[in-house]
């Protein structure tokens, strides 16, 4: 009897223990991405302000006939690419800043493409429209936006590369476990008719290019940032969700924050469905609140108007949603 009564405070001791140590690496791990996400914030704030700032100043001297008339159109054609990478540079930074900092530099690069608009319009002759002047136009819109995609991953912090993933990948069933993606950053990309099944707990993810896939993951500790993807079904579990130049898709989510979506329609939302062994395991290693989920409740940088629902996104009808329980 004595001897049962040891096994069983032993036993107990154990158990306590057990929860103390994963209770002091579930601090810890949140304790480390906040600081991640604190450098990554001030990289973003301190680059940002020093961008625009520069920006403000170029404008200033066209503003003030400091720069001779007939260098305007290059002046003009170099601000607007800074103003393009600068945007560009936001949209790359959305997973780990805060709504109100991403709704003030929305407001910054507003500020800035109608200052040079203004300037623009107001300084340089119009010219006649015609088919060579548009194709002209076109050529070099396509040339600023190469200059941009290059220019501005010399802004993005080191701390955004990402580890693991899948690319350029036609008509596979892609699959990644919980050892191989635990705690890294995963992306997907320039993928088409794939089903990719992530059985894990990643820190961050990253989708873009994705054609006509279905795509399911464990809980993500912090973002996923999706961008032009058609077509799809995602269902996943994060912190923040970002949603841009995407079209034709459903999310079933697990959000712990509203998620954003940007230049996208026909997108469809409703609650995180899959299930597979160790998902609550994953769930408990994320630090995901469970029993919070916004995953109706949506922002669309696109609509302004907070009388009338955006016509971007819908809530997936329940009958719509009986086939993603038997994937």
């Amino acid at each position: 009897m004595d001897k049962n009564f040891q096994d069983s405070t032993q036993t107990k001791r154990e158990e306590l223990l057990k929860r103390e140590l994963e209770r002091k690496l579930q601090i810890e791990k949140k304790k480390e991405e906040q600081d991640v996400s604190m450098k990554d914030q001030d990289y973003f704030s301190t680059a940002f302000a020093e961008k625009s700032d520069a920006i403000e100043y170029e404008l200033r001297l066209i503003e003030e006939g400091e720069i001779e008339k007939i260098h305007l159109s290059d002046n003009f054609d170099k601000i607007f690419k800074e103003i393009q990478i600068l945007n560009k540079f936001l949209s790359v930074s959305t997973t780990f800043l805060s709504n109100y900092t991403i709704r003030k530099s929305i407001e910054k690069i507003n500020s800035l493409e109608e200052k040079i608009k203004y300037l623009e319009d107001m300084l340089l002759p119009k010219k006649k429209f015609g088919f060579k002047s548009r194709k002209t136009e076109q050529k070099r819109e396509k040339k600023l936006i190469d200059e941009v995609n290059v220019d501005v991953s010399k802004l993005i912090p080191l701390t955004n590369i990402i580890s693991t993933g899948y690319s350029q990948k036609k008509n596979e069933n892609l699959t990644l476990v919980n050892d191989d993606i635990l705690k890294k950053d995963v992306e997907l990309s320039h993928l088409e008719n794939c089903t990719i099944k992530l059985f894990g707990n990643p820190s961050t993810m990253h989708i873009t290019n994705i054609n006509r896939c279905q795509i399911f993951c464990g809980p993500v500790s912090t973002s996923v940032f999706v961008e032009n993807c058609n077509n799809c079904v995602f269902v996943f579990a994060c912190q923040q969700l970002r949603i841009h130049s995407t079209h034709h898709c459903n999310f079933f989510i697990h959000v712990t924050s509203r998620a954003i979506i940007e230049d996208t329609d026909q997108v469809g939302f409703a609650p995180f469905s899959w299930k597979y062994n160790d998902l609550d395991k994953h769930f408990k290693m994320s630090g995901l609140d469970l029993e919070l989920n916004n995953w109706n409740m949506i922002n669309d940088f696109n609509w302004l108007s907070s009388n009338v629902p955006s016509p971007n996104w819908r809530i997936i009808p329940l009958e719509e949603r009986n086939v993603i329980y038997k994937i």
